[in-house]
This record gives structure tokens, sequence and C-alpha cells, in this order.
């Protein structure tokens, strides 16, 4: 996972992607106080997880989540698995609908893909 600060074009990029720099071109991107701001966060998330687990997040990770509800390529090596994102669950396992049946997902080198990249 990374921060796209200062990027502004790239046709190397295989998916839809934006910069700190696009959403607001008059900002001044300071990237040392924008580490400071996510490590001051991060600390007090992860206090929080500390005490309540994953749970605690659901409800903020499903009004972020653009996946919930639309068909998506799970990605792992050489396989492909498709289904409907239906969130995660309360110890952070994605759940993907295939074929009538939910599958609890957690791996290491995933990768999830939206199949409809213009309404990512």
């Amino acid at each position: 996972v990374g921060i796209n600060v200062l990027m502004d074009n790239s046709s190397a990029i295989d998916q839809p992607w934006v910069s700190l720099y696009q959403v607001d071109r008059g900002a001044i991107l300071d990237r040392n106080k924008l580490v400071a701001l996510l490590l001051e966060a991060l600390i007090d998330s992860l206090d929080v997880f500390a005490r309540e687990g994953f749970e605690a997040f659901l409800q903020e990770w499903a009004e972020y989540d653009l996946c919930m509800g639309r068909e998506v390529n799970i990605i792992s090596g050489d396989q492909v698995v498709t289904g409907v994102c239906r969130g995660v669950n309360g110890e952070g396992q994605l759940m993907l609908e295939v074929e009538g049946r939910i599958l609890e997902l957690n791996g290491g080198e995933v990768s999830l893909r939206a199949l409809d990249a213009a309404r990512a």
C-alpha cells in the first residue's frame, strides 16, 4: 500500500489511480507532516484495535468500501476467483460470494480488482 503524493500522470499504471497533487493542485504537500499525521492516527487506531479488535472498525470500513456489492476478481499467484464482494467480517476477512456461497478469505499476497473499473 502506498500514498501517491505528487505524481501527475503515468501510462505505466494499469488501474485507476489518483494523487494528492491531483486532488488539490494548490495545496502545499509536506511529506514529513503527512507521515507524522498518519503515524499519529495509526497509533490511535492500534490502541483501539488492541482493546476492541477489528469489529470496532467495521462500520467505518463499510462506509468507504468501494467494492461492496460489486463483481471482483481475487488474484493470488496464478489463481483468479471471480465473485461479488460482500464486505469484510469481524475478523477482517474478505467475504466473497461465489455461486451462492460466501467464502471468507484472508491471505498475505492477494490482489482485489473490481471488474467494473469505471466505477472505482
